[in-house]
């Protein structure tokens, strides 16, 4: 199982962990969009699990090159404001 390294970055958590294709994979955090801590202890499968399930958050890529993914974790009403083409 794959471990997830927590960081705290201007008031917002940063989880970093590794993808099955050997790339980091970052996903940053916000107030409005928070994960219980035990779901980080139980590990990176239980991470993607637990996301799967939630039906008002989003993962948004920020950033990707040859050796890391930048994911920001939204809630669905944020997403929708910001990216309505009205």
């Amino acid at each position: 199982m794959a471990t997830i390294k927590i960081h705290n970055w201007k008031s917002r958590k940063v989880v970093n962990m590794r993808a099955s294709n050997g790339k980091r994979v970052v996903v940053f955090t916000n107030k409005y969009a928070k994960v219980p801590n035990n779901i980080y202890n139980l590990g990176a499968q239980a991470f993607k699990g637990w996301m799967r399930k939630q039906e008002n958050l989003r993962l948004v890529k920020v950033y990707e090159n040859d050796e890391v993914m930048n994911f920001s974790l939204v809630t669905k009403s944020y997403y929708n404001k910001y990216n309505s083409h009205d």
